[in-house]
């Protein structure tokens, strides 16, 4: 991490960037990346996120993705622990990114992933964004909550 670090250093400063403008959203992928997640959370100011890749973690437990994602639970909410106490942001879902064809499949992983506590997820097909979007966006009415809260 710390040749990273350095190599995004030079990067800032070469392209007149502040300080630590760039940020790192890390994936954990693999068991040993889970065993090391904690440590890979912490190894710099710049990590600003951390998530689970369903496909890959799955294919490396030997197991494939379902629909319900249950095999991804373990990882996911690990994940969201150790987030939380370093305070960085969870993503995932729980599911699989792969079946871009299944929308509906798709909006149910991302919703099971917020409903644990994560805060976003990737995907890997532009129309899977606007579920992620409107997933893992506040709802008008917690917006408006939060406007009433600053005003007072």
């Amino acid at each position: 991490m710390h040749h990273l670090n350095a190599l995004l250093e030079a990067k800032e400063r070469e392209r007149g960037i502040p300080p630590g403008s760039i940020t790192i959203a890390t994936h954990i992928e693999t068991p040993l990346g889970l065993l090391n997640a904690l440590p890979i959370a912490k190894a710099s100011p710049r990590v600003e996120a951390m998530g689970v890749g369903p496909e890959d973690s799955c294919f490396a437990l030997g197991v494939e993705p379902s629909d319900e994602g249950i095999e991804l639970l373990h990882a996911v909410s690990q994940v969201i622990t150790i987030c939380s106490a370093v305070k960085i942001r969870p993503h995932g879902l729980l599911g699989s990114v792969a079946g871009f064809g299944d929308l509906s499949g798709f909006e149910r992983a991302a919703r099971r992933g917020r409903q644990l506590g994560t805060e976003g997820a990737g995907c890997i097909h532009p129309d899977q964004i606007p579920i992620l979007h409107k997933v893992f966006s506040p709802t008008p009415e917690s917006a408006q909550h939060a406007r009433r809260i600053l005003q007072a």
